[in-house]
């Protein structure tokens, strides 16, 4: 991660100096204040609620499409609604889990389709992939990859999003060459766009997938994939860059993969110290982070001796969770 990147007026940063100054941001930030017309300004905010989602600003975001609504009181551009309904159906994925993202992803699609913006149905395709992934509908997910035109979709960021959702599905089929090709492929349309988030989400979404399969892997006594250190060098570095950065995406999620990678070591002690300071998750985190913690919590009461008061799971339900 030490190469250097094109930053504003065409100098180059170095790799860290990249991260910290968020290039796409400021950009965006430049061309809001430029915008010349209302339709412009509006497309431009949507886009920051975009970036925003994906970042530790996501109350920000979610102010944004009200804001735009309240300037055209209901005489939006055709293009607009795509822009709203896209930002709109990307917040929600990333506040509930995506309770509603399809169907908003879905109007937006359908809003690009019929203005023939062969550019904006394949960013919403991208999307529209990723909350089918998300909710293990692998048939669809690869569906609307293939209409997202994949790392070569005109729109940059739909490219970038399209080969995240690869990569991670690659990833969780056990395809960990073929995974590294396309989380490559996210991270070069990244830099050449500015988008430190999705270079965070690239190394952070392949970390926590190999904690995920190695921690399975020593709950069932089975051989490991992985070693603990590897895993650990690529998500604590990959953290480090966000507390640094200010763009803390993976917060939550990254307090209790500390926690497990304490109790793969057999450091049950300082586990259990850790997740007595764990911050409350709040009811817009993740839900299936929250219960992780929760189970974690019961899991190494019983190891350590300890008191878990206060955990909203029963002992018979959280045993039942690590048991699968």
């Amino acid at each position: 991660m030490g190469e250097n990147k094109p930053g504003p007026s065409g100098r180059m940063l170095s790799e860290q100096a990249f991260l910290t100054e968020a290039p796409l941001l400021r950009e965006l930030d430049g061309r809001l204040r430029a915008a010349r017309t209302l339709v412009d300004w509006a497309i431009v905010r949507a886009q920051q609620g975009l970036y925003l989602a994906r970042t530790s600003r996501l109350d920000e975001g979610l102010r944004i499409p009200g804001e735009i609504r309240a300037r055209f009181t209901g005489q939006e551009d055709p293009e607009v609604f795509f822009w709203i309904w896209l930002a709109e159906g990307v917040l929600d994925h990333y506040r509930s889990g995506g309770s509603r993202s399809l169907g908003l992803l879905m109007r937006a699609q359908a809003v690009a389709t019929a203005m023939r913006r062969d550019d904006l149905a394949q960013y919403a395709a991208a999307w529209i992939a990723n909350a089918h992934f998300h909710d293990d509908d692998f048939a669809q997910t690869f569906d609307w990859l293939l209409r997202s035109g994949l790392h070569e979709a005109q729109v940059p960021e739909a490219a970038c999003r399209a080969s995240m959702v690869a990569a991670i599905a690659l990833q969780t089929c056990r395809e960990d060459a073929r995974a590294a090709v396309w989380f490559g492929r996210v991270r070069d349309i990244a830099r050449r766009i500015g988008d430190r988030a999705s270079i965070m989400a690239s190394i952070e979404n392949r970390a926590m997938m190999r904690l995920d399969r190695l921690w399975l892997e020593w709950s069932r006594g089975a051989a490991p994939s992985y070693t603990v250190a590897e895993i650990e060098t690529e998500l604590l570095g990959a953290l480090q860059y966000e507390r640094v950065t200010g763009s803390e995406a993976f917060l939550h999620q990254g307090e209790v993969a500390r926690i497990r990678l304490h109790v793969l070591r057999g450091e049950l002690d300082e586990a259990w110290t850790r997740i007595g300071q764990l911050r409350d998750a709040g009811a817009g985190e993740n839900f299936s982070t929250v219960r992780a913690s929760q189970v974690l919590r019961w899991w190494l009461a019983v190891r350590t001796g300890a008191d878990a008061a206060g955990v909203a799971l029963s002992p018979d339900e959280a045993a039942r969770l690590i048991a699968g």
